[in-house]
């Protein structure tokens, strides 16, 4: 994925994926917010696997390939994840 490509964050504010890379390993997961079924399960096993692995320098870059997605349903997964990792690593 090219570094410079424009994207939305969870706040509807334009990103680059470049953005969210640092000096630390991060795992990108393409999926679809709105999906329940497959997309919902890769996400959630892509965070619990790096919870599990002990790794807490991992960034976990999660992308929708859904055009139909927006900042309105991107924010509440995000906010969703971040609780899960917060009750496994704070």
């Amino acid at each position: 994925m090219p570094p410079g490509l424009s994207l939305r964050d969870a706040a509807g504010h334009a990103v680059r994926p470049g953005d969210y890379f640092g000096p630390g390993p991060a795992a990108l997961v393409l999926g679809y917010y709105r999906c329940r079924n497959v997309c919902s399960v890769a996400f959630d096993d892509a965070l619990e696997a790096l919870l599990l692995s002990g790794a807490r320098d991992y960034r976990l870059i999660g992308v929708s390939i859904d055009p139909l997605d927006s900042p309105g349903t991107a924010a509440p997964r995000q906010r969703s994840y971040r609780a899960l990792a917060c009750r496994s690593i704070c």
